[in-house]
Formats: structure tokens, C-alpha cells, sequence
């Protein structure tokens, strides 16, 4: 079972008040945000560009 307490844990799973672990924890945070980041893409925008409002009566992102 695992409990949500929003506290920082060690590699041990224990609570943890030491600052480096929980600067330690941030990086890692930190690293798995900017390797999301790189793999999403933006989705097509099905619009007429010239039109005054873009978007059909779908809306501007059918898949959303």
C-alpha cells in the first residue's frame, strides 16, 4: 500500500528532512519534465487561417 503524505522520502522510502535529498528530488523532478517536454508535439490546427473565426462547427481540434 502506499500512503501520499507530500513529504520527501530517501532511496528507502523513508521520511526524510535532510535539505539534499530534497534538493536531490527536485533535480529528478526537474529531469523527468524536460524529457516530457521534448516528446510532446503540438496537434494540427484544422482551421481555414483566413477566416474570422477559425474552427469548424468540431471546434479547431477534432481529437480533443
Amino acid at each position: 500500500m502506499h500512503t501520499v503524505t507530500r513529504l520527501a522520502h530517501d532511496r528507502l522510502s523513508k521520511v526524510a528532512y535532510d535539505p539534499s535529498i530534497n534538493e536531490g528530488e527536485l533535480r529528478a523532478r526537474s529531469l523527468k519534465l524536460a524529457a516530457l517536454q521534448k516528446t510532446l508535439k503540438t496537434p494540427p490546427v484544422f482551421s481555414d487561417p483566413r477566416s474570422e473565426a477559425p474552427g469548424s462547427r468540431l471546434g479547431k481540434l477534432p481529437g480533443a
